[in-house]
């Protein structure tokens, strides 16, 4: 039986490295990152991080929960983990996730995810996604336990659709510190109802259940 797929929409995309296979490389750089590579080389793969908003990451998460209990085997552990186990909570208050696939599986290369503009037209080989942009996913659902802390459903990157290209941002050193910003930001005020649904959202089952 064929593995259920998805379209992640509207999303933000964060590193994305889809042109050509990457694998990391703990001696690149002063702390490490991802290198090009071919993809049979070992860690090879296609990746694209991307944030989401509240509201989308529950949607995914359920999907992903009720793709995990349908799959679970008998030595499986019961339950996927938590949401914030699975998903990094962003200082805006939005939700990375990250989609991949490995550079080759049982030794047959994985051909280049397809890339799509907002007309559905196939973009050229090699074309680079840039960090910013507003992009859909289509990810492949994967259920899978290898051990007692590493199982999860993975979602395996399949194609890109470029619904808004970001320009090409130059490489910048610093962090944030505290000081003077030219950029005027508009004040956000999140209704009470979000906080409670992203409050209830990161409790474990068990404190959910207690809450019906």
């Amino acid at each position: 039986m064929a593995n259920e797929t998805f379209i992640i929409p509207n999303v933000t995309a964060m590193y994305p490295k889809i042109d050509k296979t990457y694998r990391y490389d703990e001696k690149a750089g002063e702390k490490g990152g991802w290198v090009e590579c071919k993809a049979t080389e070992a860690g090879a793969m296609y990746k694209i991080n991307f944030i989401m908003e509240q509201s989308l990451a529950e949607d995914l998460y359920t999907r992903m929960e009720k793709i995990y209990a349908e799959s679970r085997k008998a030595k499986w552990p019961e339950e996927l983990k938590a949401p914030t186990d699975i998903f990094k909570e962003t200082d805006d208050g939005d939700w990375e996730g990250s989609a991949n696939i490995k550079g080759q599986y049982s030794n047959r290369i994985v051909p280049v995810p397809d890339q799509f503009d907002s007309n559905a037209n196939l973009l050229p080989e090699g074309f680079q996604l840039t960090s910013g942009s507003t992009v859909n996913i289509m990810v492949e659902f994967v259920p899978y336990a290898m051990s007692k802390e590493n199982y999860g459903v993975s979602l395996r990157l399949r194609q890109v659709q470029v619904v808004k290209l970001a320009e090409r941002q130059a490489y910048n050193p610093f962090k944030k510190v505290e000081g003077v910003s030219l950029q005027v930001m508009r004040p956000h005020h999140p209704s009470a109802h979000f906080q409670k649904s992203k409050t209830v959202w990161k409790m474990s089952r068990n404190q959910r259940r207690s809450l019906k």
